[in-house]
């Protein structure tokens, strides 16, 4: 009984955890000026956590920027070391590419 509750909670947390997601804002200017303003906003009020959105203060930082929240989009792919990564085998592994 205890390895079927093992194995359950480790597929529940291998299904959470496999959740990325993308801040959508909308604005004037091109996406380089996006990512320029969301570091900026980043360095003044820390990362986001993944799955919530941005919190009210970070939220104010982009408007004074020029851009404005619209939703969180959980899409399964994210960015690291310059990288774009989504999972495989059903979030049980990852798979990255420079491509």
């Amino acid at each position: 009984m205890r390895r079927i509750i093992l194995v359950a909670a480790l597929l529940l947390g291998g299904a959470i955890s496999a959740r990325a997601d993308t801040d959508i804002y909308s604005g004037q200017g091109s996406n380089d000026d996006m990512n320029a303003a969301v570091r900026q906003c980043r360095q003044q009020w820390g990362e986001p956590a993944l799955g919530i959105p941005p919190n009210d203060d970070f939220k104010k930082c982009m408007s004074q920027l020029g851009w404005t929240y619209v939703r969180t989009q959980h899409d399964g792919n994210w960015t690291e070391g310059g990288q774009h990564c989504h999972y495989i085998l059903n979030g049980f592994g990852s798979e990255c590419s420079a491509f």
